[in-house]
């Protein structure tokens, strides 16, 4: 008895799905999504174990779907949903890993262990390096480097005032990043020789 309840949940997610396409109404698309926001908010709290970031993912997750869903065509709405919303989660997780894993870089490349800084005007001089290093940078690398790095922004916004994709981004963060390390390892070995 309960395949065709199923058969018929089914039915009903693709017609709300395809009045959505038509309509392009999110009115319509709302009908679809409410239905599924306790599953999608349990799989977020699942993988991200914070009630703040599954519900922003939540929200993010509804936003990727305004678009998807006129994108793509979908036969079983409901594992599609669950796929979407796992994916959505291991891409916070990664950017979650990378944040991290910057700041221990940032923090080795500029602890006073390392460089032996001992004075303001040395700071001052190794932040002159720094920005000389970024003003070497491909005008694109540059400006996703200051937008990422001091700019705070997340790579989402960086897509966004780029108007780039989300792999571009993370391909001219990334180039950038480490010619931005070699020139700052190739002035360091020039004061190291003076």
């Amino acid at each position: 008895m309960q395949k065709p309840e199923k058969n018929i949940d089914l039915k009903e997610d693709i017609a709300s799905i395809q009045k959505y396409k038509k309509s392009r109404d999110q009115a319509d698309m709302t009908v679809f999504f409410s239905k599924y926001m306790s599953m999608i908010y349990a799989v977020c709290l699942k993988y991200l174990k914070n009630e703040e970031k599954s519900k922003d993912a939540v929200m993010d997750i509804y936003e990727k779907l305004v678009e998807k869903l006129l994108k793509h065509e979908v036969a079983y709405p409901k594992s599609w949903l669950y796929t979407l919303t796992k994916n959505h989660c291991y891409e916070i997780l990664r950017s979650q890993s990378r944040v991290l894993e910057k700041e221990n870089q940032a923090a080795i490349m500029y602890s006073d262990d390392v460089y032996r800084l001992s004075n303001i005007e040395e700071k001052e001089a190794e932040l002159g390096m720094l920005e000389n290093c970024i003003e070497k940078l491909e005008t694109e690398q540059q400006q996703s480097v200051r937008l990422f790095y001091l700019e705070k922004k997340t790579y989402k916004e960086v897509t966004d005032l780029m108007s780039i994709t989300w792999s571009r981004a993370r391909s001219l963060i990334q180039n950038g990043r480490r010619n931005l390390k070699n020139c700052m390892e190739k002035k360091y070995e020039s004061i190291k020789e003076k």
